[in-house]
């Protein structure tokens, strides 16, 4: 079913690296970059959005007196979305 399509420049970098011994190459370094690059634009459009009148906080209690590393936020709202 494979060799009935042609691998596009999109596909190679959408997938998973090849299982090779030799080093990566660039493209295959940066395969992750779209997918955190379209999270971290939600989730700044979020922030930039902001809070509704009637939201549900979904904190828990103790998660309140905990303090937030500020760089942290990000990979921290990611575990919810994800």
């Amino acid at each position: 079913m494979k060799s009935g399509f042609a691998a596009s420049g999109i596909d190679r970098c959408f997938s998973l690296p090849e299982n090779s011994a030799g080093p990566a190459s660039a493209l295959e370094n940066y395969t992750h970059l779209p997918g955190f690059c379209s999270l971290l634009l939600l989730y700044e459009g979020l922030i930039f959005a902001g809070v509704g009148e009637n939201f549900i906080d979904t904190t828990l209690e103790f998660e309140k007196m905990l303090p937030v590393v500020p760089v942290a936020e990000i990979p921290y709202f990611a575990a919810y979305i994800l």
